[in-house]
């Protein structure tokens, strides 16, 4: 995969607009051949997520409606940090909709520029 990196561009994006970061891979399995799927698995990996205190996150228990996006905007006011939930709680795959009434562990919105610094940071 060709890379360019253009490190102005991040003047234009917002803080939360991470979707530039994920690898797109050829995706065997569609019937398409010029079909493209991305990994948030295979290029982002938060360590010791298991090893945070409980104190940097919220419960919530997904409704039959909510969807990754909505439940991004309920905690964070934006919908584009839907994987940094998916992260979070070890979602493998984001196009299966979040099970009602399983809780998720909501990171708290007043740490989330950090954790976002130090990912940009850290590319």
């Amino acid at each position: 995969m060709k890379t360019i990196n253009i490190p102005s561009l991040y003047e234009y994006l917002s803080i939360y607009d991470f979707a530039n970061m994920f690898n797109i891979y050829p995706d065997n399995k569609l019937a398409d051949p010029n079909m493209r799927s991305f990994s948030i698995n295979k290029t982002l990996i938060i360590k010791n997520i298991d090893k945070t205190p409980p104190t940097y996150f919220e419960n919530y228990n997904p409704k039959q409606t909510d969807s990754w996006l909505l439940i991004s905007f309920y905690a964070y006011d934006t919908t584009e940090l839907w994987w940094l939930i998916c992260k979070t709680n070890r979602i493998t795959d984001p196009t299966i909709e979040p099970y009602e009434f399983e809780s998720l562990k909501i990171l708290k919105k007043s740490y989330i520029n950090s954790i976002l610094k130090q990912i940009r940071d850290a590319k």
